[in-house]
């Protein structure tokens, strides 16, 4: 069962290192990795669950893309982190 979510801790990674690269171009961008540890801790406990693992994964990247895009866009890690801006995915 564990390695069923190895697609997702590698979208995770892409998505953390895509981040650490951006901050080479503006440190506005830079995110520590306790904090995205933590965003994508709340990405598990938020995304919407399913019995069929795919669906699982599917929910929990779509899930997660977008907590880190709203990070991002928004500048302010800790409104995501403790779940005030919003409650799921699109």
């Amino acid at each position: 069962m564990t390695q069923g979510y190895r697609s997702s801790a590698e979208r995770a990674a892409i998505l953390f290192f895509v981040l650490n690269d951006m901050g080479a171009i503006d440190p506005m961008y830079q995110f520590a990795l306790d904090a995205y540890t933590d965003l994508y801790s709340l990405s598990i406990d938020k995304s919407q669950r399913s019995p069929k693992l795919e669906e699982r994964i599917i929910n929990l990247n779509e899930y997660h893309t977008y907590a880190v895009y709203r990070s991002v866009s928004t500048f302010n890690l800790s409104i995501v982190i403790e779940g005030s801006t919003f409650n799921s995915a699109p």
